[in-house]
Parts: C-alpha cells; structure tokens; sequence
C-alpha cells in the first residue's frame, strides 16, 4: 500500500510465487507491512502514462517506456511527452476528483500523479494516484513548454489563508 519508485511491488505469476509473496509479508514486523494490494497485470506496450493533474486541471502527460513492467522513472524508464486527448484527460481528471473526495472544491487535491496504463486494445485504466507526485521525469520530456514547479507554486497562491 505504501511504496515509491517501483518498491515493494512484485509480478506473481503463479500459485507459488503467490504463497511466497505472501509468507514473506506476513513475517515483517508492522501489521501495517501485511497489508496486502493485489492489481491485475495490465498487458502495455512497453510503457505507461503519467498525467499530473494540479487543482482539478490536467497541466500535461508523458509516456514512461521500459523494457521492465514497471516504469518508474527512478528504474530508468525513459520519458517523452505524450498527447492530451480527451479521454485521457476525462480519465486523469476523474481518478484526481475520486481521491479529493465529493465534498472537495474544483481546486482541491494539490498536484497529484495519475499513472494509466493502456492494454493491448489502447483502453486505459488507472493504477494509481500519487499524493506525493515527483516530476523530474515530467519535466525534462516537456522541456521549457510546462512548469510543474510553478504551477504549483501558483495553485497553491490561489488558495485561501486560513484566519
């Protein structure tokens, strides 16, 4: 349930390697390491989708592509920008709205990660929202056209100074 860059997560792809997985979590130490989350392995092309959503509004996406599943930036996946469409801006805007909550306003949520991956047939699903979205990856396959920092900086300048 916790993880970053690609950590603590493991392809099972039998019974077997099942049971291990699982005796190995059930001896750590903190029962909050037995928490266990289990995802179906979306067949991608060698790559996925990052979306950072800041405030509601998508600023832009890249592709992750890597020889291994997964395509973390920090496991060397190599980025390029990937084109807004409306679906996958719909998507990215969606998952973002889900963990802001329904009480949340439109500018609620910070910046967040959206990581989606596309299956063989170019359907797109969530994997994730991250609420500690890292973007240097982001950023050098956009170049000087986006500024994650500064969109930031600027969504959090909106918002208003508690009294």
């Amino acid at each position: 349930m916790v993880g970053s860059w690609g950590r603590l997560a493991a392809l099972v792809r039998d019974p077997e390697a099942a049971r291990a997985v699982l005796e190995h979590r059930a001896a750590l130490p903190s029962p909050q390491q037995h928490v266990i989350y289990v995802q179906e392995l979306i067949h991608k092309p060698g790559r996925d989708i990052r979306v950072i959503v800041i405030g509601g509004a998508v600023l832009g996406a890249i592709y992750r592509r890597a020889a291994d599943w997964r395509t973390n930036v920090a496991r060397d996946a190599v980025t390029e920008p990937c084109p807004l469409t409306p679906e996958l801006t719909a998507i990215a805007t969606a998952a973002a709205a889900a963990v802001a909550g329904p009480a949340a306003s439109p500018a609620a949520g910070g910046a967040l990660g959206v990581d989606i991956a596309e299956d063989q047939e170019g359907r797109l699903y969530v994997l994730e929202v991250n609420h500690t979205v890292e973007f240097q990856g982001f950023q050098s396959a956009h170049g000087d056209r986006l500024d994650v920092a500064g969109a930031i900086a600027d969504h959090l300048l909106r918002q208003p100074v508690p009294v």
